[in-house]
């Protein structure tokens, strides 16, 4: 993924297949991300009341979603946006890369629950050209990472 935004929708989709429709659209869909480092994310809500009922009731869960998406446990920080002294930024602090020919690596590419095959046929196919899974073709729902692998 190219920034934490697209991240923490990834987490917010992992989240909506396991919530009603009705707790997803009240405590999760307006979550919005405001900085990750290291192991570390930092997200925020609309009010104070939002943010006590998404720490007491659904932190289990986006622990859950953020280990399923980046591959590795992650400590969530939850905050007021009125709290937040300078404004969102839409990518923040996830490292980009400078030319596009490096942007598209297997190392850069994060594998979740719902593109683990994808990325293994295109590794192989990556290793050893035209044996296997010749022609190669992935069909899947937006932000899964089809076009990273096929860069």
């Amino acid at each position: 993924m190219e920034s934490f935004s697209q991240c923490v929708d990834a987490v917010k989709e992992y989240c909506k297949q396991q919530l009603t429709d009705a707790a997803y659209n009240l405590w999760i869909k307006g979550i919005e991300p405001v900085s990750f480092s290291g192991d570390s994310a930092v997200l925020s809500t609309s009010s104070q009341f939002i943010r006590e009922n998404v720490e007491v009731r659904f932190m289990p869960l986006l622990k859950e979603a953020f280990e399923a998406v980046v591959g590795y446990p992650v400590d969530i920080s939850v905050v007021e946006r009125e709290s937040l002294q300078e404004p969102l930024s839409t990518s923040p602090e996830i490292p980009t890369m400078t030319s596009s020919e490096d942007a598209y690596t297997f190392e850069n590419f994060i594998i979740g629950p719902d593109n683990r095959f994808a990325h293994a046929a295109a590794l192989a196919v990556a290793e050893n050209p035209s044996n296997a899974y010749n022609p190669l073709f992935i069909y899947g729902s937006s932000g899964l990472g089809k076009t990273h692998l096929l860069m």
